[in-house]
């Protein structure tokens, strides 16, 4: 799988179409998470890659349940992946307990960069060298940052 196909799984059917058995196939058995949620004062850092996966868009689903994430652009070199995408959702849930829902629409697009440690190829089959190698037995080492 390229990484543009990694990152289309990743937003469009993990986060917009809420598919979320398909984050096995993408997220690694453990990776760093260098996102924190808002309001947090820590990254998560070392997590259970699919479950951590399908909580992250379980919790964004919660406050926002019409989310779409639409990839507006990919560009993808050696183990560098940057993406524009548009996030649109109205905000139904309360966000970690500290801010009640609004009840409005918003829209954010953003850059997402991402490194991977075994260029070009973010996903490598169960069982190859290569995931070996990578210490992974299923899918890629997701980075941030």
């Amino acid at each position: 799988m390229d990484a543009k196909a990694l990152v289309r799984i990743y937003f469009e059917d993990i986060f917009t179409h809420n598919r979320l058995e398909r984050a096995e196939e993408i997220a690694a058995v453990e990776y760093v998470e260098h996102a924190a949620m808002p309001f947090a004062t820590e990254e998560p850092g070392l997590v259970q890659g699919p479950e951590h996966l399908r909580s992250t868009a379980s919790w964004l689903r919660a406050q926002f349940p019409d989310l779409r994430m639409e990839i507006e652009r990919v560009v993808a070199e050696a183990d560098a992946v940057a993406v524009l995408v548009a996030s649109s959702g109205t905000n139904q849930g309360e966000l970690n307990g500290v801010m009640p829902p609004t009840g409005r629409p918003g829209l954010l697009h953003a850059a997402v960069p991402s490194r991977g440690p075994d260029p070009p190829d973010p996903v490598s089959p169960p069982g190859s060298d290569r995931a070996r190698r990578a210490g992974r037995g299923r899918a890629h080492q997701r980075r941030r940052g």
